[in-house]
Parts: structure tokens; sequence; C-alpha cells
């Protein structure tokens, strides 16, 4: 739920900086609100013993 909700945040608030401008309330929420939600989804991600992504997939060289 994390990804679904903070990937289009933080293409919402980018795609909206042209309306609003850089240093808005807005733009800047946006950007705090989907930072939290994308590292939750990480954290989340790093505890499971099954994730839905392997986090670790280009440290180990499968490339």
């Amino acid at each position: 739920m994390n990804t679904n909700a903070g990937t289009p945040l933080l293409v919402f608030t980018v795609v909206s900086t042209a309306e609003v401008g850089w240093s808005s309330w807005r733009t800047v929420g946006g950007f705090a609100l989907s930072v939290l939600l994308l590292a939750g989804f990480l954290i989340i991600e790093r505890t499971l013993r099954e994730p839905l992504i392997r986090l670790g997939i280009s440290v180990t060289g499968i490339w």
C-alpha cells in the first residue's frame, strides 16, 4: 500500500510544482509524505521473511 500511495503522490507533487511553486506547503508536504511512505515500504520489505521485492538483488551480482 505504501508504494501504491507514495509513487503517485511523488509524481503528482513534481507535476504540480509548475502550478504552485517549489516552496509552497503543498509541494513540501507532498515530498515529505511520499518520502515517508516509500521509506516505510522499504523498512517493511526489509523485515519480511518473504518480501514482494528482493531489495538486495542488485548487490548479489545476479545482473
